[in-house]
């Protein structure tokens, strides 16, 4: 696998705000949209669930973005205004969208709508391959606690592996680049990640590890707008 398509994944949103740059966001501009959707998959107690994720990424600020289900049930899913980037509208799920059998592969109808009221659409097809979670085997704070060490097992089918932590309200507080599939450990350092809130000593933490694949065609270049499927572990965690 290109090692090019490891940091894809932890830079979608980077990559949204790169859009804006590279074409401009001024009223003149053509629209540049770009679509995704794709599944989520972790355990709740012993079992297997699943959700989907939708995402519109934009060259110019948007006035509203919703994928709507081609056949079947029609279901239509409003994306809002993702709180990390300006040029970008989301669906993330929550817990309650979690199910234990996964979703039905079938095709979607965005509709982007800019400020300036141009409205865009494109289709991206939700299929996944249900790759395996990965096992977590070891989180341990080393040298005085400057560093976490991280380490976990291969998934077969995997373009790759991020680590994110979120605070026990769901808050995510630290996302850090992508890894290729031959990299299974990491250290973790303390001060110099990509922290979005500091942790605090003492207060329980989730660690998780994301395996991702990208769909299995695509444009070059253009891996942050292919995501396939995520699957997710997750290990509670005490800050020292």
């Amino acid at each position: 696998k290109e090692k090019r398509r490891i940091r894809i994944y932890a830079l979608m949103l980077i990559t949204a705000f790169a859009l804006a740059s590279c074409f401009g966001d001024d009223e003149g501009s053509e629209i540049e949209v770009f679509t995704d959707a794709y599944v989520l998959k972790k355990m709740a107690g012993d079992e297997e669930v699943f959700a989907k994720t939708f995402y519109a990424y934009a060259n110019q600020l948007m006035r509203s973005a919703s994928a709507t289900e081609i056949g079947g049930s029609g279901e239509k899913i409003e994306l809002t205004q993702d709180p990390r980037s300006i040029y970008t509208f989301s669906k993330i799920p929550q817990q309650s969208d979690f199910n234990p059998y996964p979703p039905a592969t079938v095709d979607y109808l965005f509709q982007v709508t800019s400020e300036s009221g141009i409205t865009k659409e494109s289709t991206d097809f939700l299929s996944f391959d249900n790759i395996d979670i990965t096992d977590i085997t070891k989180t341990e704070f080393t040298e005085n606690n400057k560093y976490l060490d991280i380490a976990w097992t291969e998934v077969t089918g995997a373009d790759g592996y991020l680590i994110k932590i979120y605070n026990t309200e769901g808050v995510e507080i630290m996302n850090s680049y992508g890894f290729d599939t031959d990299i299974l450990e990491y250290r973790l350092n303390i001060l110099l990640e990509n922290w979005i809130i500091l942790p605090e000593q003492g207060e329980t933490y989730i660690l998780q590890l994301h395996a991702y694949a990208y769909e299995p065609e695509f444009e070059a270049g253009y891996d942050a707008y292919n995501i396939q499927e995520v699957s997710i572990a997750e290990n509670e965690i005490i800050w020292p």
